[in-house]
């Protein structure tokens, strides 16, 4: 199955490629004319000139087909059927938190922690964090619509586990999973913790996601919300095997983020682990 964001990289490299190519040209035919060029192939007419363009477009596509392929941060598809899905891909969670009115419709997840002071107090929340992110994008709201976000959560009193659902930012919902608590100023969350947040997260999509939904979410566990003791790696494997034990529940095209693989260890790993048979 093709999907729009292949196909805004495949348009993204065949402007590339197309540009290297015709670029070529066009210094090719500052020292020989067309004519020149062309004459000894027998291409000297008109309809023959149109088609040496068109092979020319042909190459940028086809060229650009294989770039789209051969790009080291594709998206990997674990589950694709009756509408939903669960993919891993490469990118920073917080370019999804922004005005998306006219566009379609996504969710967006992320984890806190089950301190409600903190949850709208960019004061108590590291600013680089996902969630830090997102209060400061807030911050960007009319006074209307940041009040409309205050009011859906102002009488939560979260705890583990729990998914706080705030509907219609801008076109886009945001699940705040509910994850760990605080101790010395320290975010600390079990593995008990993670997998109720898991289970919890994944009723919370069945139940306010539309079906083929898109819902981008982070690797749940780490960074601020650390589980102790685990690999990123180790945390993405098990986000996904969650997910895959759970396909049954899901409707929605859940993709997770992976913000940093420097090593390229979890492109390797989750490859894979998608040539694997699953049930």
């Amino acid at each position: 199955m093709i999907h729009n964001e292949y196909l805004k990289y495949l348009w993204n490299y065949t402007k590339k490629s197309a540009g290297c190519i015709f670029t070529a040209v066009a210094v090719l035919v500052c020292f020989v004319t067309p004519d020149d060029l062309l004459k000894p192939f027998g291409l000297d007419k008109i309809w023959m000139k149109v088609l040496c363009f068109a092979v020319l477009c042909l190459i940028s596509v086809l060229t650009a087909a294989l770039l789209a392929r051969l790009r080291k941060d594709r998206p990997v598809t674990l589950y694709d059927k009756e509408g939903s899905a669960i993919e891993v891909a490469f990118g920073d969670i917080t370019s999804y938190m922004k005005d998306n009115t006219g566009g379609a419709h996504y969710t967006v997840v992320f984890p806190v922690n089950k301190d409600m002071d903190r949850i709208l107090n960019p004061e108590r929340i590291k600013p680089s964090s996902v969630h830090g992110q997102w209060l400061s994008y807030l911050q960007t709201l009319p006074p209307d619509e940041y009040r409309n976000v205050e009011k859906q959560l102002e009488n939560c009193r979260p705890r583990i586990g729990d998914c706080l659902l705030v509907r219609n930012t801008r076109n886009v919902d945001y699940i705040l999973a509910v994850s760990s608590t605080v101790q010395d100023e320290q975010p600390v969350c079990t593995e008990t913790d993670y997998l109720k947040t898991m289970q919890s997260l994944i009723k919370a999509m069945k139940t306010h996601c539309q079906t083929q939904e898109r819902v981008y979410m982070p690797i749940i566990g780490a960074g601020n919300s650390s589980l102790s003791g685990k690999t990123m790696q180790a945390l993405l494997r098990m986000q996904t095997e969650v997910l895959m034990f759970n396909t049954d529940l899901l409707k929605a095209r859940a993709k997770i983020l992976v913000y940093d693989d420097p090593d390229g260890k979890m492109r390797k790993d989750i490859r894979l682990y998608a040539l694997r048979p699953h049930d």
